[in-house]
């Protein structure tokens, strides 16, 4: 579609009812929209415009809107006027200030839950695979958590597998997360998360989307949601995705708009790590606990507010830093086994180990030092290294 650029350039006046009955109208999608808020000052020249062009289709739907888009317009305005969630745009003072400055930012913005959330000064985005190693699965826990502790609060997309991990981590720790949705605001994709949803709107969360109500899941509404979890956020945080995979198309997003991308390493047996191996030969962050990723997200010139080091410093304890995956969850854990799951538990490793070996083993002298250096060789460095789970 063409239009005439602006002979200057032009502060938009469209009413929130407005914008919705043009995003609204057939033939008419995000990329139409954004052109028309930049080319016209109110939606009265817009009409006079269109009365007197054929720009396509959807200007007839526009001069005499449908039942249907009448009926959808009905049902937004009701929502919206019954306070089930609210409707912000770029020149609306809670707009994220950093989603406001990212090439392409949505043009409307449904918001579900505590909106002033939107406007922390240290977000970070946590994204990986939706089939998590148990491994994955603790990193995600134990990253999710420290970042609380840091005063940090969390972006994801509400998917399967390490978001879900992030958010659930996030809220267990009394934190602030942000569900970024590939569908309507009212929809709960996928339904497992459904006590999710809720959990994060009652501990001052938030729950955004850039589709209209009852929009359903489509394989390219998430492409296009990977860039608000990127954009709304300090930094990229992966924890386990293939090459190939929406994890990776996020951090591309992050360094596109200038955002710092952060990789765990995993084994290199493991393909869920594959993806995050290739973040960091292209020059990602490695992390391998939480404290390198809260120094390094202090020093970012997109931490608009004091140095991390005051709020650490209020919250500093005589702890241990939380390494990665040997988490305080997974020794709660090996405290509750039975006597032989204790013996044998030494012997399980990051790496597999067969059944006879396992038994050659309990029937030797070997010791759990030597298996230890045994499986190490393909292991993580200290931090990972032996780190068993239940």
């Amino acid at each position: 579609m063409y239009l005439p650029e602006p002979s200057s350039p032009v502060a938009p006046v469209f009413t929130v009812e407005e914008r919705l009955r043009i995003l609204l109208t057939p033939g008419i999608g995000h990329q139409t929209l954004k052109k028309i808020l930049k080319r016209f000052q109110s939606f009265e020249e817009l009409l006079a415009f269109i009365e007197k062009s054929s720009l396509g289709p959807w200007c007839a739907a526009l001069l005499k809107p449908p039942q249907s888009l009448e009926r959808r317009l009905a049902v937004e305005l009701e929502a919206l006027a019954a306070g089930q969630h609210q409707l912000i745009y770029p020149e609306h003072p809670c707009y994220p200030e950093r989603l406001r400055h990212i090439p392409d930012a949505p043009e409307l913005l449904w918001v579900k839950g505590n909106i002033e959330a939107l406007q922390h000064a240290r977000l970070v985005a946590m994204v990986g695979c939706r089939q998590p190693s148990e491994i994955g699965r603790a990193a995600a826990c134990a990253f999710a958590k420290g970042l609380v502790n840091g005063d940090w609060a969390v972006v994801s997309g509400m998917a399967r597998g390490i978001d879900t991990y992030a958010h659930q981590a996030t809220l267990d720790a009394g934190g602030i997360s942000i569900g970024v949705l590939g569908t309507g605001i009212n929809l709960m994709y996928p339904q497992q998360n459904q006590s999710l949803y809720g959990r994060l709107i009652e501990q001052a969360g938030a729950l955004i989307s850039e589709y209209p109500l009852n929009t359903q899941p489509k394989p390219g509404h998430f492409p296009r949601r990977n860039r608000i979890i990127s954009g709304l956020s300090v930094g990229v945080l992966v924890v386990e995705a293939a090459v190939k995979s929406g994890s990776l198309v996020t951090a591309r997003l992050a360094l596109e708009q200038g955002r710092d991308v952060f990789a765990v390493p995993g084994a290199i047996t493991n393909p869920m790590a594959e993806g995050c191996h290739h973040l960091i030969q292209e020059g990602a962050s490695l992390v391998t606990h939480v404290e390198d990723l809260l120094t390094q997200l202090s020093l970012s010139p997109l931490t608009w507010e004091h140095s991390l080091s005051s709020a650490r410093h209020d919250t500093a304890t005589d702890e241990q830093p939380q390494l990665i995956p040997a988490t305080r969850e997974v020794h709660e854990h090996q405290s509750a086994l039975s006597e032989g799951a204790k013996q044998v538990l030494p012997f399980i490793g990051v790496e597999p180990i067969s059944l006879d070996d396992l038994i050659d083993a309990l029937n030797s002298d070997i010791t759990h030092k030597d298996i230890a250096r045994r499986q190490s060789a393909f292991s993580y460095k200290k931090p990972f290294k032996i780190s068993y789970l239940s």
